[in-house]
């Protein structure tokens, strides 16, 4: 999986999306 080797980018869009109050779920369905 991708978010598996770039962990740190990854914790750190989470940490965004907190911030923002957004899902992290939410931005993952941009792929359908």
């Amino acid at each position: 999986m991708f978010f598996d080797t770039h962990s740190a980018y990854f914790e750190t869009l989470e940490t965004i999306c907190r911030a923002l109050d957004i899902d992290i779920k939410d931005l993952l369905v941009l792929e359908d």
